[in-house]
């Protein structure tokens, strides 16, 4: 699909292109779901089924955020909580390709599940 490599290649370009490992390590593990509507925004990449579960994309130069809709599930740790009235309920932040782990791939599952 050439027109979401384009979109993804424009959020990470520049300074932001050694984080573009991050993102691919975690629609890796978004892949193994089953059908996920990839969107691309100008900064970050929503994911969807039946509605937005998860959004991801560069917050700095250093870190990409997982940005998950999990109502009723407390933050923990690095499953931060957010502000009520913000679009995603938590966000996970991502400094290295080692980040995007078994429980951050979890986290997108029970995301994913919810949504659909």
């Amino acid at each position: 699909m050439p027109d979401l490599e384009d979109a993804v290649a424009r959020i990470y370009a520049g300074e932001k292109a050694s984080l573009r490992p991050i993102h691919d390590k975690v629609m890796q593990g978004v892949a193994k779901f089953g059908e996920v509507e990839i969107a691309p925004q100008q900064t970050y990449v929503s994911l969807r089924r039946k509605k937005e579960f998860a959004m991801i994309g560069p917050a700095t130069d250093t870190r990409v955020e997982v940005g998950l809709v999990l109502t009723g599930v407390a933050g923990t740790g690095r499953l931060e909580a957010m502000p009520p009235g913000c679009m995603c309920s938590h966000v996970v932040k991502l400094s290295s390709v080692g980040d995007a782990n078994a429980e951050v791939i979890g986290w997108l599952r029970a995301a994913f599940e919810a949504a659909g």
